[in-house]
């Protein structure tokens, strides 16, 4: 029995070191957990590209978090960080980048052109660009320059043959006629077919200023007025989820027009271009020679009978006898060669110029 409390006291004298060494951890552990707590920092910058102009819609994200923001129009940003993250900044066109966020608060930072080509951006609603592998609807982008290399008074209708499912026609009222344009095919029997126009991410009405017919002329339509210098590219949404995007407007598809900008251009520009074009009929219809004014075979009798058939050549054959005509005057039944159609299709000429100014 006096073995027992020996014992315990040699126990309690062996645990005596480990109960030191627990507390030497305890405060060990706490001293480092206090230590590496991060500050957090307001970090804020400027983004310009090469030529020191702002660049703006940059994406700006922390690495390895769910947190970011992007750059407003005069390039800067402004973001809640830690000391020591990783900043991640990219942007369509432009090489990524990756900033260690350390002492300094306020950056500079100039983007750098990505070498190679692009995947292809276009635009979407609201102005939006996205890469095109990225959509689930069809989409074609036409560059500016196509509709300038051979130059249409309509420039609608140089988009013929360019855009698969487009169906470009025009009407035979002129060089500033009104243009037909259908995507994928009608879509309606009696209503509208024709496709929504977006310029600048602003819908635009394209009602016919005058359809053609015997007693009005057709004006022209408003894409119509629209200069084909002035644009940069066209995309063409034709799916049924890209109409979504603008409403039942679009039910028919969208053509979204994105005009030039000086954005990126160094001091002050000017741009003279000159299209000239030459239009000559390609058939001339020959008309008949042997039968003359009338009707069933018969030539006028009376000076009503030549005002009724006055458009009609189904008489008898011209033999120069004498016929009255429409005012009641006798004429030789003959044929009179007639300069109507040499003199009606000359040889159009159409000049447009167009000087524009950048800056």
């Amino acid at each position: 029995m006096r073995l027992l409390p020996i014992i315990f006291i040699a126990v309690c004298i062996q645990l005596i070191p480990y109960a030191g060494i627990s507390r030497y951890l305890l405060k060990k552990n706490f001293s480092t957990n206090f230590s590496t707590k991060k500050a957090h920092v307001d970090i804020r910058g400027t983004i310009t590209d090469a030529s020191g102009q702002p660049v703006s819609g940059v994406s700006i994200t922390i690495k390895g978090k769910n947190r970011g923001t992007s750059t407003a129009e005069d390039g800067s940003f402004t973001i809640d960080a830690d000391k020591g993250d990783i900043l991640q900044i990219s942007s369509v066109g432009y090489k990524k980048q990756e900033i260690t966020i350390k002492d300094v608060t306020n950056l500079s930072i100039q983007l750098e052109r990505a070498d190679g080509s692009m995947d292809e951006v276009v635009v979407t609603a609201l102005g939006i660009r996205r890469e095109t592998k990225s959509l689930g609807y069809s989409v074609t982008k036409v560059d500016g320059k196509e509709f300038s290399k051979v130059r249409e008074t309509n420039f609608m209708n140089s988009l013929e043959g360019k855009v698969a499912g487009v169906d470009v026609g025009g009407v035979g009222a002129g060089p500033a006629a009104s243009t037909r344009v259908t995507i994928r095919g009608n879509t309606s029997i009696a209503g509208d077919n024709q496709p929504l126009y977006i310029i600048n991410g602003i819908p635009m009405d394209n009602t016919k200023f005058g359809e053609s017919s015997d007693a009005a002329p057709n004006w022209g339509d408003n894409v119509s007025s629209l200069n084909a210098e002035d644009i940069e590219e066209i995309t063409v949404l034709k799916g049924a989820t890209a109409a979504a995007l603008y409403g039942s407007r679009a039910k028919n598809g969208a053509i979204v027009i994105t005009t030039k900008s000086g954005k990126g251009q160094n001091g002050i520009g000017v741009d003279f271009t000159t299209h000239n074009t030459f239009d000559i009929p390609h058939f001339i219809w020959q008309l008949q020679k042997e039968y003359g004014q009338g009707y069933g075979g018969r030539r006028p009798a009376s000076k009503e009978d030549a005002a009724n058939h006055g458009q009609n050549h189904w008489g008898e054959p011209y033999d120069g006898k004498p016929t009255v005509q429409l005012d009641g005057v006798e004429r030789p039944y003959s044929y009179v060669k007639d300069q109507l159609l040499d003199d009606f299709y000359k040889t159009g000429f159409t000049s447009s110029n167009t000087v524009a100014f950048t800056g």
